[in-house]
């Protein structure tokens, strides 16, 4: 299943909004969005389980870096450019409105 989240997440999720010419693979041409995730952990990583790795087994702190349209958002753990407190509320404020009932 973890294979299937991943085309989801990527060119599935892409051609399902519209966006498989412009995003959802890396080729030539396409939007440069890239995720760089700390794989140095105590359990082996192989060719079999890095998807399994990535998908069930990583989470938001290992995220080393984020580029999004070819600029570089996130670099060695360091958000560029915003502030991160700033962007922290925003996030809980737009997480209040989810999960708050009216």
């Amino acid at each position: 299943p973890a294979h299937e989240v991943w085309q989801m997440a990527t060119a599935h999720g892409a051609k399902a909004m519209g966006l498989d010419g412009v995003t959802g693979s890396l080729d030539v041409g396409k939007s440069a969005d890239l995720v760089a995730i700390d794989l140095d952990v105590p359990t082996p990583i192989t060719s079999h389980n890095l998807l399994d790795q990535l998908i069930l087994w990583r989470d938001a702190v290992d995220v080393h870096s984020v580029m999004v349209a070819g600029k570089w958002l996130k670099q060695n753990y360091v958000v560029l450019n915003a502030d991160p407190e700033a962007l922290i509320a925003k996030t809980r404020e737009a997480a209040e409105r989810l999960w708050v009932t009216p």
